[in-house]
């Protein structure tokens, strides 16, 4: 319960200043738990940062995230 009030400020923050939010949550928590250990992967170091290796993996879904909220990356003519 506390951490969806904090999502709820968080989204509230973002609507004000007029910037995005780019919730991960599902990567981390299942809505009951958060693994400590997925597909092999140890994703937290401690009870508040996951690890480079979860980091790491993560890179894609952040990418098409960022994507979304900032458009593709623009080419470089020569």
């Amino acid at each position: 319960l506390e951490f969806r009030r904090l999502l709820f400020r968080s989204e509230a923050a973002a609507r004000v200043a007029g910037a995005a939010l780019i919730d991960l949550t599902r990567f981390f928590c299942d809505g009951r738990v958060c693994p400590v250990v997925s597909d092999g992967i140890i994703r937290f170091r401690d009870d508040h940062h996951m690890t480079a290796t979860y980091a790491r993996s993560l890179a894609p879904v952040l990418a098409k995230a960022l994507d979304r909220v900032l458009g593709p990356e623009p080419s470089i003519q020569p």
